[in-house]
């Protein structure tokens, strides 16, 4: 079995190199989780998508976190010195400074790279989004709740938008 597992996930970084990237089908996704979940910042869509390319995340899994964790704005700063759209710190900064996470291709970069090592660090999804938010394994359940909430809510509005073109 993890013979397998390991054959699938390098398949499918050999088809994510081999295989053109369709900017307008990529984009587009993008920037309609963007539309619907932080108003106003479209142009943030490719760096989302080349962050989500470079960690094997869905571009509207960082669209989500981003929405929850700031409503997507890159200057907030939280109660304990959290920075950027991701709200990072400590080891999740992977030793940025603020002034460097205010730049959007580096906070998405460093957020979606932190995101993908709690994934691996916890062995799946819904434990990775609780590490990303607690630093611990299987906690933070409504945290992940409201993730998943805003994941839900961006693809309802992209389907509508296909409906309607």
């Amino acid at each position: 079995m993890k013979l397998f597992l390991i054959i699938l996930a390098l398949f499918w970084v050999a088809l994510m190199l081999v295989l053109p990237v369709r900017p307008g089908n990529a984009a587009t996704t993008t920037e309609r989780a963007l539309s619907a979940l932080c108003p106003g910042s479209e142009s943030l869509a490719p760096h989302v998508d080349s962050s989500a390319r470079r960690y094997l995340q869905h571009p509207v899994r960082l669209v989500a976190i981003m929405r929850v964790e700031s409503h997507c704005r890159m200057d907030v700063r939280g109660a304990a010195g959290e920075s950027c759209a991701f709200q990072l710190h400590g080891v999740a900064r992977n030793g940025r400074t603020r002034a460097q996470l205010r730049d959007p291709a580096t906070c998405i970069d460093t957020g979606a790279r932190w995101l993908a090592l709690c994934e691996v660090w916890c062995g799946g999804l819904v434990s990775g989004l609780g590490a990303y938010n607690s630093g611990h394994c299987g906690r933070s359940k409504r945290y992940v709740r409201k993730v998943l909430a805003m994941v839900a809510k961006a693809w309802a509005a992209i389907e509508a938008k296909g409906s309607r073109s």
